[in-house]
């Protein structure tokens, strides 16, 4: 974890993209210090943070092969032709 500080929160944040090279979207962000703006600058603080890279879990997925080769054929089954029943009655 970095720490990053500037006049105002987002002139730290802007500091730890620059220095991280990443988005802000990828950054988590912990406020430190929120800072004190002071009276006419007297006893002013800067706003300070801490920054780090987001870990990303990417999901497993399996690997597709693009050969031809490696590819299983797929059978298709063939339509099972349905043939009319015939049903006997009892006449009495």
């Amino acid at each position: 974890m970095s720490e990053y500080q500037g006049k105002t929160y987002q002139d730290a944040v802007l500091k730890a993209q620059q220095d991280l090279n990443k988005p802000q979207a990828e950054l988590t962000i912990m406020v430190v210090d929120p800072g004190r703006r002071g009276l006419f600058g007297l006893g002013a603080r800067p706003v300070k943070i801490e920054a780090v890279v987001k870990k990303v879990v990417e999901p497993a997925t399996p690997t597709l092969s693009s050969s031809p080769e490696e590819v299983a054929p797929v059978q298709q089954e063939e339509p099972v032709e349905q043939t009319p029943q015939l049903i006997e009655t009892s006449g009495h």
